[in-house]
């Protein structure tokens, strides 16, 4: 399963720094190539390129809406799908907010 392949990678960087990230996995090597397959359809319903641009161009067309506390919530439960803590969530979704 997805969350079984994040785990994966997850126990691999934990491997490489023989420790669990203390950044929470905000940068998790090999994360964008294993969530674009499942991500090209959902970027091609919403008007989005299936691309890691359209993902970016996704994230920012959100930025305007990351004030509304359940569109944040919503945001950082996607990102913890994704393999992040909680903490490394809510730093994405500060820094995309300077976007």
């Amino acid at each position: 399963s997805f969350q079984e392949e994040i785990r994966k990678l997850k126990a691999r960087a934990d491997c490489n720094v023989r420790y669990e990230d203390p950044k929470g996995y905000y940068h998790l090597p090999g994360r964008a190539d294993l969530a674009l397959p499942k991500q090209r359809q959902t970027l091609k319903s919403f008007g989005f390129r299936p691309t890691k641009q359209g993902v970016h161009d996704m994230v920012r067309a959100c930025v305007p809406y990351l004030s509304d506390p359940e569109v944040a919530k919503t945001f950082d439960a996607v990102n913890m799908k994704l393999g992040m803590s909680a903490v490394a969530a809510r730093r994405f979704r500060d820094l995309a907010s300077d976007l």
